[in-house]
């Protein structure tokens, strides 16, 4: 099922299918989004198909192959081996600290080799 969740840019990518009830960070917003959320009709099926649509795109049977290829890609680029990865990210996610907030970004997720 899809659900309310405050719109993130870390997590926009996986949404931009229309399969989630967006919310600025407030509560006002967030009670809003979970209200359009129960409210049945043909507008909440539809985008309770997308999020499920979706879900089987993250299975992990789905991308662990992907994850270990981007791994050894990611590896050979520190090593220098190459300069980026085949395929672009199918979703970036932001830095953040320890506590999980946002935190700016200071450069490269993974360190790019010489040359």
């Amino acid at each position: 099922m899809g659900v309310p969740t405050e719109d993130l840019k870390s997590i926009a990518s996986i949404l931009a299918a229309g399969n989630a009830w967006l919310a600025d960070a407030d509560p006002h917003s967030f009670a809003a989004a979970i209200e359009a959320a129960a409210a049945p009709g043909p507008d909440r099926d539809a985008k309770i198909a997308r999020a499920f649509a979706t879900s089987q795109d993250y299975e992990w049977g789905s991308i662990a192959g992907e994850f270990l290829e981007f791994y050894r890609e990611a590896v050979a680029c520190f090593r220098g081996e190459r300069r980026e990865t085949a395929r672009p990210a199918r979703f970036y996610s932001t830095p953040g600290d320890y506590w999980g907030r946002e935190v700016p970004e200071t450069g490269p997720a993974i360190p790019q080799g010489a040359g």
